[in-house]
C-alpha cells in the first residue's frame, strides 16, 4: 500500500485528501480562505477519518500552481514540513494538470477528446492549459489574455471539448459562440491522485531544498491608501 496525502491550496478552497494508490480514502475541506488556520488541522482529520498514522504516508503531493499567491506558500510550507519532519517525497503538480484529471473522472464522457483546464487570473486574464483525453499536454499551462491571446481557440473548441476550472464561466461569457462543454469547478486535493502516484511509482520526486510555487505571474499586492486630513 502507498498512502500518499495531497494537499491543495490554490484557491480560496482548502483542500486535503489521502489516497491508497489512485484511490481516494479520505477528503476534508474549508472554503474562507484561511488556509493557514485550518491546513493542520484538516490534516490531522484526514488521518483520523483514514484510521492512519502520519508515519504510514508514503508521500505527499501539493498543488503547485497557478494561483493565490498566499494560498500557494502557506500549502507549500505545510507539505514541506511533513516531508522533512518525516524524510517523505514530495510531488509537485501543476494546479491546472490537476483540474485535468479532476475534470476527466468527473465527466467520464469517451466522446470527449479535449480538456483545458482553465483558472481565473484577475482583470482579462486566465491560466490555461490544453490536454488530449489521453494526458497529452498540446499547450503548457500558462497565462492567457481572455479577449486576444486564446481568441483562435474558439475554432477547435467544439463539443468534444471540456473547459473545466474557475476560469470556465469567465471564458463562457467572453466566448458565448463556443460549442465546449464547461465544468465551472474548483481545485480539490482529491484530483491530485492519480497524477502524484503516478510520480510516486517513476520515483519522480522535487528537491525540498529549492522547490517553489510556479505562480506564473507576480503577486497583486496593493497599498493601503493614506488617511485624509
Amino acid at each position: 500500500m502507498s498512502y500518499l496525502l495531497h494537499i491543495e491550496t490554490s484557491t480560496h478552497v482548502c483542500s486535503v485528501a489521502i489516497s491508497d494508490n489512485e484511490q481516494i480514502l479520505g477528503c476534508k475541506e474549508t472554503y474562507d480562505g484561511d488556509h493557514v488556520k485550518h491546513l493542520n488541522p484538516l490534516i490531522r482529520g484526514v488521518l483520523e477519518e483514514t484510521q492512519l498514522y502520519i508515519q504510514q504516508l508514503s508521500g505527499v503531493s501539493i498543488s503547485n500552481g497557478p494561483g493565490s499567491y498566499t494560498s500557494l506558500r502557506a500549502g507549500m510550507a505545510a507539505a514541506k514540513g511533513i516531508c522533512f519532519a518525516l524524510d517523505l517525497p514530495l510531488f509537485q503538480i501543476s494546479t491546472l494538470e490537476a483540474l485535468y484529471y479532476g475534470g476527466r473522472v468527473r465527466m467520464e464522457m469517451p466522446e470527449l477528446k479535449h480538456y483545458i483546464p482553465m483558472m481565473d487570473a484577475r482583470k482579462e486574464n486566465v491560466y490555461l492549459g490544453l490536454y488530449t483525453e489521453l494526458g497529452e499536454m498540446l499547450i503548457q499551462p500558462q497565462l492567457f489574455n481572455i479577449q486576444e491571446d486564446i481568441f483562435s481557440m474558439v475554432q477547435i473548441l467544439g463539443k468534444d471539448t471540456l473547459i473545466v476550472g474557475n476560469g470556465a464561466q469567465k471564458w463562457l461569457g467572453k466566448h458565448p459562440e463556443t460549442q465546449a462543454r464547461v465544468l465551472d469547478i474548483q481545485c480539490s486535493a482529491t484530483f491530485l491522485a492519480i497524477p502524484a502516484f503516478n510520480l510516486y511509482r517513476d520515483g519522480s520526486s522535487s528537491d525540498l531544498n529549492s522547490c517553489i510555487p510556479d505562480y506564473m505571474k507576480d503577486p497583486n499586492i496593493t497599498t493601503p491608501k493614506a488617511k485624509q486630513s
